[in-house]
């Protein structure tokens, strides 16, 4: 039973499973029959073989730089989630305000509404029914702080504030 093999990985999947589940049919219900027959899985970003693949080069940023903070993200999120533990958080949650805040601050050519905008839709699909509020008020109250901070600094035609 593949529930009991992933109960035994984590604790908390027994949470997940139900999700897991749900987000896995939702992402079959829009695979076409013809995707399911002659490939794996749907093409995400642009094809490899392209020279200037910048959707592969995004992605592999927004990866390693959430990876470098991804200790500091955590302890940031927990100061400002003091009524809630850390563990409560869903995993998936957690990944999504990691993600906002390394494109909050390291990419200095997105404006600040269109990474919340992108992050609060992502908790839609990603993750639980109610996540989108509390991903949407969590990034609301980082980001005027790290305005304040002087952290997020956007260069270019229309995203300096």
């Amino acid at each position: 039973m593949l529930e009991f093999f992933y109960e035994e990985k984590s604790i908390y999947f027994v949470d997940d499973y139900h999700l897991v589940s749900y987000l896995l049919l939702n992402f079959l219900k829009f695979l076409k029959q013809e995707e399911l027959e002659e490939s794996a899985l749907p093409p995400i970003l642009k094809t490899e073989l392209e020279k200037d693949n910048e959707d592969l080069e995004y992605l592999k940023q927004l990866f390693r730089k959430t990876i470098l903070h991804s200790q500091e993200w955590e302890q940031i999120i927990g100061n400002a989630t003091s009524n809630w533990e850390l563990e409560r958080i869903a995993v998936m949650d957690m990944i999504i305000l990691k993600m906002a805040l390394t494109e909050l601050v390291e990419f200095n050519s997105i404006p600040v509404k269109v990474t919340l905008n992108e992050y609060i839709d992502i908790s839609k699909y990603f993750s639980t029914a109610k996540s989108k509020v509390f991903v949407n008020g969590i990034l609301d109250k980082l980001i005027v702080d790290f305005k304040a901070q002087g952290r997020i600094k956007k260069t270019g035609r229309g995203l300096m504030e």
